[in-house]
C-alpha cells in the first residue's frame, strides 16, 4: 500500500514476523512497521493489525502461520501519528481480533502504543489540548488491554519505552499460563 515497505522483509527462517534468531532486529522492525497508511490523512494501524491476526493469515499456508502460538505470549506494538479516526472499524473490533487471535484471554497479550500525545498526556509532545475528554480511537483501543504501556511518537528517544516495555513483557510471561 501507500507507504508501505511494498516488499517482502528479509527474515531470518523466512517468516513475516521476528523471531529469536533474528540477526538484525533494527533493521527486520523497521522493515515490518512500514505498513503503509490506509489513506493520505489516515494511518491504518488498528486495522492493519486486525488483518494481520486475521485465520486468513494466520491458518496455514498464510502468511503469519506460526506466528500467533498457545505457548506464548503476544506482543503487538502499534505505531501511528494519527490518532486513528480515518481508520477502517472500530477500537472495539482491533480489540476483539486481538483477543480472538489469543483464545480470548486478554492476559496472554501485551500491547505497546507509540501515538500520538496530543489528548492523554498532560504536557503533549505532540501538541494538542493535554489531557482532555476526548479519548482517540487508538488510544481507545489500546486503553482495553490490562497489559498496556505507550509512549508519544514524537518523544525523541524511545530507549525508555523499549526498556520499560521488556520489563512489562518479562512481567507478564513470567505469570503467564498458556490456554
Amino acid at each position: 500500500g501507500f507507504n508501505a515497505t511494498n516488499d517482502r522483509c528479509d527474515l531470518a527462517g523466512g517468516h513475516r514476523y521476528i523471531t529469536g534468531e533474528e540477526p538484525d532486529l533494527g533493521a527486520a522492525f523497521e522493515c515490518i512497521t512500514r505498513t503503509g497508511t490506509y489513506n493520505q490523512s489516515g494511518a491504518a494501524a488498528g486495522f492493519a493489525m486486525q488483518y494481520a491476526l486475521s485465520k486468513e493469515f494466520l491458518d496455514p499456508g498464510g502468511c503469519n502461520e506460526g506466528f500467533v502460538r498457545d505457548d506464548a505470549l503476544l506482543v503487538v506494538t502499534m505505531i501511528t501519528d494519527v490518532n486513528g479516526e480515518d481508520n477502517p472499524g472500530e477500537p472495539e473490533d482491533w480489540f476483539a481480533s486481538v483477543l480472538k487471535a489469543k483464545d480470548d484471554d486478554p492476559e496472554s497479550v501485551v500491547m505497546l502504543g507509540i501515538v500520538p500525545d496530543g489528548y492523554y498526556a498532560d504536557a503533549p509532545l505532540c501538541g494538542g489540548p493535554g489531557g482532555g475528554g476526548y479519548v482517540p480511537p487508538h488510544d481507545e483501543m489500546l486503553e482495553m488491554f490490562p497489559n498496556m504501556i505507550r509512549a508519544s511518537v514524537c518523544e525523541v528517544d524511545f530507549s525508555p519505552f523499549f526498556n520499560e516495555a521488556a520489563v512489562l513483557v518479562i512481567d507478564v510471561c513470567e505469570s503467564f499460563v498458556p490456554q
